[in-house]
């Protein structure tokens, strides 16, 4: 085989590998050991191709990765194809710029700092990308979220960090493998990243022990109902037929929960209902709110004007609403609500794409978070545990009660203590379960996204250090 037969070769076995990995280690069911390395083999074949090749490559791969969420948006409504297809694209570009980087830093001599500055411009990126007015989901971070010893950095770096390692891993290993590096810079390139994981799953372990530098004790154990319908639509009218037999049976199952639950979450859009018609649903819920003694939070749409509300109902009867801060179809509200007499904040579904408003309610005292929110079946989980993560970035356990999606409790590490799929013969699906409050506020909660911006400060160094000369 001669050399440009075998440079193609190369050059399409890379792109094979990086694809298959990214299909399989991102969306919605992801393979959390196979994202680690996604990257890798284009980044090792990065320096002994030219770069437009590379950049093409690396395009390639994470596009065609995507692919295993494209079914999925054609059938979506929050996501449609074509927003869809530019999330790809986004990701992709990303990934090829950040190959790029390490490409030139690595040709130039500089092998550490080629490890640091792609995932610096991978993390630094999406960040930005983040700040649309739809957040983010679906981010490398996500795919982790199964292992909360690797999750404790969020608290101090917000999931950017999590971001940050997972290629961080490819890169130092791309990095100590590439041709023409000196001894002595593969050698402190591999303590470094040695050092770098050790000093991250260190603490996390001594996090989740409850012995870390920023450990706190866990808040009391608060009882926790998860309900939803397995077969009712998207804001069922408080006023009609369906309505009315749908609010009987939801309260019929609250009145069937066993003693000490505090807490039930109903999930986003359970019901419809105008300002004039709504006692039609607050009158029985408050109702069973006080024979129960639990606090009921339930997912509105408001008509008329349109808006998202989760409503609490307290023990006592009375109601407070919370409107939802990131709404794409309504006007966005401002202000925190909490369930009555607790430290149990209220948001809804993609609040919690953004960093605040979870923030701001760790700022406030919030020790869980009460979420009525509602998927489309597959995104289920990928959307949950980006609740998860605003959980860990801010110290609160979460209580998702997703509509067409997922139930899930998780307390204020990461550690998920119950997650059912929604759906099935019966009329409802409930869960009961117990959770501890999350310790408060972290140091993410006080510093904000500052990991991310030394991500954008380290990459614009990368970018200079890549328009110096070659090394031979």
């Amino acid at each position: 085989m001669d050399f440009r037969a075998r440079r193609i070769v190369l050059a399409l076995a890379a792109l094979a590998a990086s694809a298959l990995l990214w299909y399989l280690g991102t969306g919605f069911a992801p393979i959390a050991a196979l994202t680690w390395l996604a990257p890798l083999p284009v980044l090792l074949l990065a320096p002994a191709e030219r770069a437009v090749p590379v950049f093409g490559i690396a395009f390639l791969a994470s596009m065609i990765g995507s692919t295993n969420s494209w079914g999925f948006y054609t059938r979506s409504y929050d996501v449609p194809l074509p927003m869809g297809l530019l999330i790809s694209a986004s990701f992709a570009v990303t990934f090829a710029l950040a190959v790029l980087v390490f490409r030139a830093l690595v040709l130039r001599g500089k092998a550490m700092f080629a490890a640091f500055a792609a995932p610096a411009l991978w993390t630094g990126a999406v960040y930005l990308i983040s700040l649309n007015p739809f957040g983010i989901v679906g981010t490398l971070a996500t795919t982790q979220a199964g292992s909360p010893v690797l999750l404790q950095i969020a608290s101090v770096t917000g999931a950017w960090g999590t971001d940050f390692l997972v290629v961080f891993a490819s890169a130092a290993l791309a990095a100590l493998c590439a041709p023409g590096v000196a001894k002595g810079a593969r050698l402190r390139t591999g303590v470094v990243a040695v050092l770098v994981f050790g000093l991250v799953l260190g603490f996390g372990a001594l996090r989740l022990s409850g012995t870390g530098p920023f450990a706190k004790p866990d808040g009391q154990r608060q009882r926790i109902a998860l309900i939803v319908h397995n077969h009712a639509g998207w804001g069922i009218d408080v006023a009609s037929a369906e309505g009315r037999a749908l609010i009987r049976d939801y309260t019929a199952e609250i009145a069937a929960l066993p003693a000490g639950v505090r807490t039930a979450v109903l999930p986003e859009g359970a019901f419809g209902s105008t300002e004039a018609n709504r006692g039609a649903l607050t009158g029985p819920l408050a109702g069973v709110a006080r024979a129960k003694g639990v606090s009921v939070v339930v997912g509105l749409a408001h008509k008329n004007p349109t808006y998202q509300l989760a409503v609490v109902v307290a023990p006592d009867g009375t109601t407070r609403d919370y409107r939802k801060q990131h709404d794409a179809v309504g006007a966005p509200g401002h202000s925190l609500t909490f369930v009555p007499a607790s430290r149990t904040g209220v948001a809804i579904c993609a609040d919690l794409d953004h960093p605040n408003p979870s923030g701001k309610y760790a700022g406030a005292g919030a020790r869980l978070l009460a979420v009525p929110a509602s998927d489309e079946g597959e995104n289920g989980w990928q959307h949950s545990r980006n609740g998860v993560l605003r959980g860990v970035e801010n110290g609160f356990a979460i209580a998702w009660s997703g509509r067409a999606s997922r139930l899930l409790a998780a307390d204020g590490y990461g550690r998920v203590r119950t997650d059912t799929v929604t759906g099935g013969a019966g009329a409802l699906r409930r869960v009961v379960t117990e959770v501890p409050e999350g310790p408060g506020a972290t140091p993410y909660t006080a510093l904000g996204d500052w990991f991310a911006w030394l991500c954008l400060a380290v990459t614009a160094g990368a970018v200079l250090g890549s328009v110096t000369r070659r090394t031979r």
